[in-house]
């Protein structure tokens, strides 16, 4: 699930796995994790967002952060 979610906000434009983390830390906070879910969570939503990333770059042909741009160049 948390993998699925860092996907979704990685096909976003412009919203990579820096600034999706970022806007987990509160949401992380706020619901009280223990400290070990607390680490798992951004780290996953880290590694799904870096493949979400990948997907409109290589269908779409459209490069959504600084990182895929060699895939879309790649093609």
């Amino acid at each position: 699930m948390r993998t699925l979610c860092g996907t979704v906000v990685g096909l976003l434009p412009g919203l990579g796995p820096i600034n999706g983390v970022a806007l987990l830390i509160p949401i992380a906070f706020a619901l009280g994790l223990p400290p070990e879910s607390a680490l798992i969570l951004p780290a996953a939503l880290y590694l799904g967002c870096e493949y979400g990333g990948r997907i409109s770059s290589i269908l779409l042909n459209i490069p959504g952060e600084a990182s895929t741009v060699m895939t879309t160049l790649d093609h």
